[in-house]
This record gives C-alpha cells, structure tokens and sequence, in this order.
C-alpha cells in the first residue's frame, strides 16, 4: 500500500472537507489517501478507516500529485519522532494555575486559559508575579504526567521509534525540569534524547506531536496537535495539522503513517 506525501517526501498530503466531518464518525475531519495497486481509498487520519473509493476516472490524476510512498518496508526505527514536553506530555498549564490561585488568591482554571499568553487569564497580576512558579525549583515537582503519556512514550520507543523530547523551555528550566519530570516519570528516555530548541523548524524529523501551534506551522514533519484549552478553537486541518486529543490516538497516528501493523 502506497501513501500520498508531498514533494519533499516526508510531510504527508492531507486533505478536508470544510464544515464537515470524516463518515466514519470517529469526529475526525481530515484524511489522506492510500493506493493499493488498482484502488485509491479516503482514510481517516485518526481512526484509520477507509471513508470512500476514489472514482476510476480520477486515479491517474491523483497518482499525478506528490509523491507515492510505501511504507511497508520500513521499520520503526527509520523514522524520527520528536514530542513536546510542557503541556504535551504532563499538565504544565493546569499546576501553574493551582500555584497561582494559591499564592495570590486568584481562580483560574486551566480549561479558563484559551490562548498562549498565560498572563492574558491573571489580570489583577503583573508579569513577573505570573511568570514566578516557572523559576521556581519546588514548583515543576507539582506537575503530573497527561494520562497516557508514560505508557505510549515506552511503547513508541521499544516499538523501536527513534523518539527525542524536544522543548524550546528557557534554559533556566532545563535542570529542574529533567529532575521534577523527565527522571521521575520518564526514566526510559535517556538526557542524550532531549533536545532544547527555540525554533523547532530547524529540526528534521517525521513527527512532531505539540501543543504549540507556532511549533507545528512550517515544519518539515508530519504535525500532529495535542488538543489543549489553548488551542482547541484553532483550525488543525486547514494548516495541515493532525488533531489528537489523546496518547492512545496520537501513538496510533504515528503507527499507522509510519505503515505499522496492529496499531492499538
């Protein structure tokens, strides 16, 4: 089975409908296409199921696009999977918050913060007051892994993924970072695998799984967007994102693109 990717090979073709959702009902909107040798099938990007048979008169067309590629033959190893930490894997947003609320009295929830600026959602704070947990050592061993997220990291790397953490935190936070989170509850992905980058379009690989839309948009990857309060009323398909809103989801996108059998 052969996958439709773009001309560089590596970002997969993906396609929507606007305004209406995939028929297999898994509430996904996007899909790409896949040709078996005869046949070209609409396949769900999240659920994986084959949502319409592309009609005889327009196959040629579409193996005139891009690039057809077989993933059959490669190995997990072959591909390149790199995986935000703040927000992605634990619940930064969500501690910060409860630290907040407690010092200052404040009652913000973490569903309540809808866009980036964090700021934006204390009003009655000045920056330096909410920006003050994140330098603080004690406060990041008050954030606690996203569900999911310790069970599918191991599974993706003794899969045999070539898995790397990759966060653009100030540079401030990178030790009590690694000691609060990634060595408490991510112990079987080794310091060698981190990797700190402010600009993560500079960086090739074959996934980004974010929550960050400004991490996703122009990069040489296939993105997949990590559902978040700060990100859920943004437009994943019309930027050629994959939307996941949980592990168990965005472990199966990357199984299935990278033409793995037996996704969970």
């Amino acid at each position: 089975m052969k996958t439709l990717y773009h001309d560089n090979g590596t970002e997969l073709w993906q396609f929507f409908i606007e305004g209406q959702k995939n028929p297999c009902e898994c509430g996904s909107n996007m899909f790409h296409y896949e040709y078996d040798g005869e046949k070209i099938y609409g396949i769900c990007n999240c659920c994986g199921q084959r949502i319409y048979t592309v009609a005889t008169s327009y196959v040629q067309g579409y193996l005139d696009m891009g690039k057809w590629i077989d993933n059959d033959g490669k190995k997990p190893e072959d591909f390149t999977v790199l995986v935000d930490i703040d927000d992605t894997i634990e619940d930064l947003c969500g501690a910060w918050c409860r630290w907040l609320n407690e010092r200052y009295g404040t009652s913000v929830k973490h569903e309540d913060v809808v866009e980036w600026d964090v700021s934006k959602f204390f009003p009655t704070l000045t920056r330096e007051q909410v920006y003050e947990p994140l330098h603080d050592d004690d406060f990041w061993y008050t954030i606690e892994p996203l569900p999911g997220a310790i069970k599918y990291l191991e599974m993706m790397i003794n899969d045999g993924y070539n898995l790397y953490l990759c966060t653009s935190t100030d540079y401030r936070n990178v030790k009590p970072k690694y000691e609060a989170i990634i060595q408490r509850y991510f112990p079987f992905i080794d310091w060698r695998k981190i990797i700190v980058a402010h600009n993560k379009q500079m960086i090739n690989a074959d996934f980004l799984i974010d929550d960050g839309t400004h991490n996703l948009e122009g990069g040489n990857y296939n993105r997949i967007l990590m559902t978040a309060p700060h990100n859920k009323d943004y437009d994943a398909a019309l930027n050629n994102m994959i939307r996941v809103h949980t592990w168990e989801e965005a472990y199966n996108v990357v199984r299935r693109l990278s033409g793995a059998k037996n996704a969970n």
